[in-house]
């Protein structure tokens, strides 16, 4: 098996990997100082430092979005083949070379690359024409490096959210084929069958998908008070228009979090129920089997254990191994059929309830600031 094999049909991942032997954490940190970098020479270039370092929007965004970005896109380039091994090696399920060769084969299409440049260039194109529109709109002379420099940056983030995207699918598609014609050992001392590097794998997709939220809750935080249009003077609840000289202005962050909020959601669950999920029906149906081939020797004892009734010696023999089998039947339905554990089911709550509580926080704030005054106005 080549781990190459699982990102051959990304040339940035092969770029960066093969190319320059970057991690995920190597990548993250070098994504970190050239946004850094960058950032600091627009800041010089539009008036000084302070206009980097007061900002606390551009200050996250470099220090946390752009290398947590950047370290999922590569680690979700190349850890299939990894999760591949773990499942192999934990004997929940038996894979061979030519098992993984044929898994690898669904990642050397060049679709994914395909559709991810379709969506990023037009939106790379959009965004340098938006851009300079805004900066010539004011009259003053255009700087179109900068322009052309915010606008390659565009385009490389969206590729490679699209390609992380994308490579989560794929995934999920891969472990479906992996389950579906393999049986699991599901009598496994491990906990959740084990399969811990599969729910280990769900739980940082969810982290990931924190990280969308968190997203949504910095772009309410930065324009929360624009507008999205003006309409004539209506008073809807709960889009909370509001009225000034006979125009309507909905304000943009209660669109977002209504739209933005319900979309984390479906992500989140998305994310971390559809890769148990496929391992989730063939734990149920290995369970099924186990009592079934129990059961009918619990009857066969039963019909030997009515056979000598009559016989004292022989009866108790028969009813301490019907005794015995029951026993162990009570320990196979203890088995799980999902491949987690409360653990870590707490800890997908805890990012769900974290990341809800940052994308509802604008109308927490608004609801709050009606009954206690002092609270100070975000937005």
């Amino acid at each position: 098996m080549k781990e190459s094999d699982f990102y051959s049909g990304d040339p940035l991942a092969r770029l960066l990997i093969n190319g320059l032997s970057l991690t995920p954490l190597k990548f993250a940190l070098l994504v970190l100082l050239l946004s850094f970098f960058y950032s600091l020479i627009l800041s010089f270039a539009a008036g000084g430092p302070d206009y980097f370092f007061k900002n606390i929007t551009s200050l996250i965004w470099v220090f946390i979005i752009a290398p947590v970005m950047a370290w999922f896109y590569l680690w979700g380039s190349r850890e299939m083949p990894f999760l591949l091994i773990d499942l192999r090696d934990s004997g929940a399920i038996t894979l061979n070379e030519n098992d993984v060769d044929d898994i690898a084969n669904i990642y050397k299409n060049t679709w994914r690359m395909i559709f991810s440049s379709f969506i990023a260039l037009p939106l790379c194109i959009v965004s340098f024409f938006f851009l300079y529109t805004k900066e010539s709109s004011g009259g003053n002379p255009v700087s179109i490096i900068p322009i052309i420099g915010h606008s390659l940056t565009f385009l490389l983030g969206t590729y490679m959210a699209m390609m992380l995207i994308l490579a989560l699918i794929t995934n999920i598609w891969a472990l479906h084929q992996v389950f579906k014609e393999r049986e699991i050992n599901i009598a496994h001392p491990l906990q959740y069958g084990g399969l811990n590097a599969l729910s280990d794998y769900s739980l940082k997709t969810v982290y990931l998908a924190a990280m969308f939220a968190f997203m949504i809750a910095l772009f309410i935080y930065r324009y929360g008070n624009f507008n999205l249009c003006e309409i004539s003077a209506f008073n809807i609840q709960p889009f909370k228009f509001e009225s000034s000289q006979g125009l309507c202005q909905i304000r943009l962050y209660y669109l977002m979090v209504y739209i933005g909020f319900p979309l984390y959601l479906v992500v989140a669950f998305s994310c971390f129920f559809l890769p148990l999920y496929t391992a989730h029906q063939r734990m149920n149906e290995a369970k099924d089997k186990l009592l079934k081939s129990i059961a009918i020797r619990y009857q066969e004892n039963y019909d030997r254990a009515k056979a000598e009734v009559d016989d004292a010696k022989a009866l108790a023999e028969e009813i301490s191994r019907i005794k015995g089998i029951q026993e162990f039947y009570d320990l196979t339905d203890q088995f799980p059929v999902w491949p987690f554990d409360f653990p870590t089911l707490r800890n997908f709550f805890l990012s769900l309830a974290t990341t809800t509580l940052a994308v509802l926080s604008p109308i927490l704030t608004e609801y709050l600031k009606s009954y206690i005054p002092s609270i100070p106005k975000f937005f």
